[in-house]
């Protein structure tokens, strides 16, 4: 009885399709000995299972290199509040990144344009997870990654909140 129920890919929209999902697979539990799906590190999938009986076998960590800031800046969505950051981006790989640049955020959208006092300093290295949200600036900066007052750190934090990136994909 060493079977495994591998899901491909997957969908719950809301609380009942999840709850329905999980109702699915617990009808095979005479069948499988273990399912198995690609997820996030904090599926909220997970939550509804009975008790923690689940595992990771395989974990990835997020990679993202920022290659234009004024682009991937405006064509980011944006879930937190109104509001501006000011960013000095130190990248001596891609040098069009370098320098001070303005994030103005109204309504989801960003405009972005070069200026400002950079009151949040970065290299290419904290640039990516700042950018995605895998990191919280606060982390970002306790790593040395970023540096910048608690006030514009917290700034930051509302302006880029969001979900934890993640890809169901493996390369």
């Amino acid at each position: 009885r060493n079977h495994k129920l591998e899901i491909i890919d997957f969908m719950a929209p809301s609380f009942s399709t999840a709850r329905q999902l999980l109702s699915f697979l617990q009808d095979h539990r005479s069948f499988v000995e273990s399912v198995e799906w690609t997820g996030c590190s904090n599926d909220p999938l997970l939550n509804l299972l009975p008790e923690a009986t689940w595992k990771v076998d395989q974990f990835d960590i997020w990679l993202l290199r920022v290659l234009d800031v004024p682009q991937a800046f405006a064509q980011r969505g944006y879930l937190g509040m109104d509001g501006e950051l000011e960013l000095d981006v130190n990248d001596a790989t891609f040098p069009n990144n370098n320098g001070c640049w303005r994030v103005i955020v109204r309504e989801g959208r960003a405009i972005v344009e070069a200026g400002g006092k950079g009151s949040l300093r970065c290299g290419a290295r904290g640039l990516g997870p700042l950018f995605s949200g895998y990191q919280t600036p606060e982390t970002l900066a306790r790593l040395g990654l970023v540096e910048g007052s608690a006030e514009t750190l917290a700034q930051a934090s509302r302006i880029l909140a969001g979900p934890r990136p993640w890809m169901r994909d493996h390369f």
